[in-house]
């Protein structure tokens, strides 16, 4: 009965966790960790004030008849992208007993079993699934192998171990979870294996990304960023060594506030934005040759309309007398050019097609001519690439097809 209670106050236990990048969250406090504590190498640094590390002090549950620990706090870790911990086990029973079900509590955590020389692999996702993990051999050509299975067995007085692997990157708070294993041994029908890490971000961002919405190409927005470091407050940082065209920094230093530090970097985003490149990101260098990337973004509307479209499907072609097909790309107000043009992926020979350009008021009108009696394939396609000279679209593909007949 004392087991029933205990596994059910450890189901109720969710996997939580605040991460920067999420909004709505809800922060818990971390869960008192059990007494008793040991050093197990390899596990993820504490970090502490002003950036230096100490071994993680590993806090262990009470174990069971089976498992050395049931629960793990694996400290605090900052810049990560994963943490793993490890829960080794033994079957005490004189009976082989099967592991009917492994569970994660989160999408954030996945799980690896060993049993012997027996490999098997808990994922994240899907939620519930078991896959014996046969490993491959490169030098005898044999591949390796996942096959789902529905349980394992561990042999009687058979040993073991799982490995838990949760992502961490963004992490700023704490971040508990779990995993569920059913068995068939009466005495251990379930255990559930709990552990915890508290993420702290080693550089804040502010805002992690700036979005700065629908853009014209000829407009022009300022962006701001904060970048504060509570583990290294006294932190330089170094500017951009190479900047977009549509990118102005107008300022770029060390400010203190209420006695924190921190580095303010402001500047113009635009005109002639280049619209295919949907923002951009500025790279800037800590004296420790941290890179920390400041991203914007942003939609830019071209202000170029293309008709009938980008794509022409012109039917048949009567072969004997060519035919003649426009492409108008208006730009109001921008005089456009066509620089030059050619042809990608043409099915007949380039000799029997024309391209000519003309420009009527804001619009640029380009005729393609199918000459007559174009040697050729019966089925007609290609794409036309235009370079222009606006200063948001350099470049229009259209791409046809039709029938010659």
């Amino acid at each position: 009965m004392a087991q029933l209670r205990t596994t059910f106050a450890f189901s109720l236990l969710l996997c939580t966790a605040s991460l920067s990048a999420q909004t709505g969250g809800t922060k818990e406090k971390p869960t008192t960790p059990p007494t008793g504590t040991e050093v197990v190498p390899g596990s993820p640094g504490h970090v502490a004030e002003g950036g230096s590390e100490r071994p993680t002090r590993i806090v262990t549950g009470t174990p069971n008849s089976w498992f050395d620990r049931t629960r793990l706090s694996l400290g605090t870790v900052s810049n990560e992208k994963t943490v793993t911990g490890r829960f080794t086990f033994r079957n005490p029973t004189g009976k082989t007993v099967r592991f009917t079900g492994v569970r994660g509590a989160c999408d954030c955590a996945s799980a690896v079993l060993v049993v012997g020389n027996q490999r098997f692999e808990a994922p994240a996702k899907p939620k519930g699934k078991l896959y014996r993990i046969e490993l491959g051999d490169a030098a005898s050509g044999k591949p390796a192998k996942r096959t789902e299975v529905t349980f394992l067995d561990v042999p009687a007085g058979g040993t073991g171990y799982v490995v838990t692997e949760t992502k961490v990157e963004n992490l700023e708070g704490p971040l508990s979870s779990s995993l569920e294993i059913t068995t068939t041994d009466p005495g251990m029908p379930q255990v559930m294996l709990v552990w915890a890490v508290t993420g702290v971000r080693k550089f804040l961002i502010t805002p992690p990304e700036l979005r700065l919405g629908k853009l014209r190409w000829d407009e022009t927005r300022s962006f701001q960023f904060r970048v504060q470091s509570k583990l290294r407050p006294e932190f330089h940082l170094t500017r951009p060594q190479e900047l977009p065209h549509y990118v102005t920094l107008t300022r770029f230093e060390r400010v203190v506030e209420a006695g924190k530090p921190s580095w303010l970097i402001e500047g113009s985003f635009g005109p002639n934005a280049d619209p295919r490149a949907g923002g951009t990101i500025l790279t800037v260098t800590t004296d420790h040759r941290e890179e920390l990337q400041l991203k914007i973004l942003a939609e830019i509307s071209v202000g170029v309309t293309v008709k009938p479209g980008t794509f022409l499907s012109l039917g048949r072609i009567d072969r004997a007398k060519g035919r003649t097909f426009d492409i108008t790309l208006t730009a109001p107000k921008v005089p456009m050019k066509l620089v030059r043009w050619h042809f990608n992926r043409l099915s007949i020979d380039q000799k029997f097609v024309k391209v000519t350009s003309k420009r009527t008021g804001d619009d640029l009108v380009v005729s393609v001519t199918i000459a007559p009696n174009a040697e050729g394939k019966l089925l007609l396609r290609g794409e036309l690439q235009l370079s222009l000279d606006h200063p948001a679209m350099r470049e229009c593909k259209i791409g046809f097809n039709g029938i010659l007949r």
